[in-house]
């Protein structure tokens, strides 16, 4: 799992890397060439998508937004609690979130929807993305969720990623 986590976490930096190049790209076209990619605001609205990837990671990695003020003040035993209920109801949410994803790419690609822009993308390819990453996330949330119970820690040191 942790290379399936370093791996969506660094395909996901790679995407949003491409995407502030084509925005780079449209501006000194249009400034300087007075020339226009026709598809910047598509695409990078689809390389957006890719910020999906990454939340597997950023959960393992402990970087998620958490409500300091209100678990500071918990007992250990009450903060193990309360972390136990939230990644497992997460993990419950994120399964069906990841599961209409699925679905909706499934109808996409079966019904060969394209979007209605000059470049007619397939959509299922934006949202195949976003369903790896939710995909991945729900499985980081499960086994975070487990760790917890089993009183196991798994954070940043265990990636070892090296940056």
């Amino acid at each position: 799992m942790k290379k399936i986590l370093v791996s969506t976490r660094a395909l996901s930096a790679l995407v949003l890397i491409l995407m502030e190049a084509l925005i780079l790209v449209e501006i000194v076209g249009r400034k300087l060439f007075n020339w226009s990619t026709m598809m910047v605001d598509e695409y990078s609205a689809y390389f957006f998508c890719a910020i999906f990837l990454g939340l597997g990671y950023t959960l393992i990695a402990g970087r998620h937004i958490r409500v300091s003020v209100l678990i500071s003040r918990l007992s250990p035993a009450n903060l193990r609690k309360v972390n136990i209920f939230c990644f497992f109801t997460g993990t419950s949410i994120m399964a069906y979130a990841t599961y209409t994803l699925g679905l909706l790419c499934w109808k996409n690609f079966d019904a060969g929807a394209i979007a209605m822009t000059p470049i007619a993308t397939p959509l299922f390819i934006p949202q195949t993305v976003m369903f790896i990453g939710a995909l991945v996330f729900t499985i980081a949330l499960f086994i975070q969720g487990i760790a917890i119970v089993k009183r196991e820690a798994v954070g940043t040191e265990d990636l070892k990623m090296g940056m």
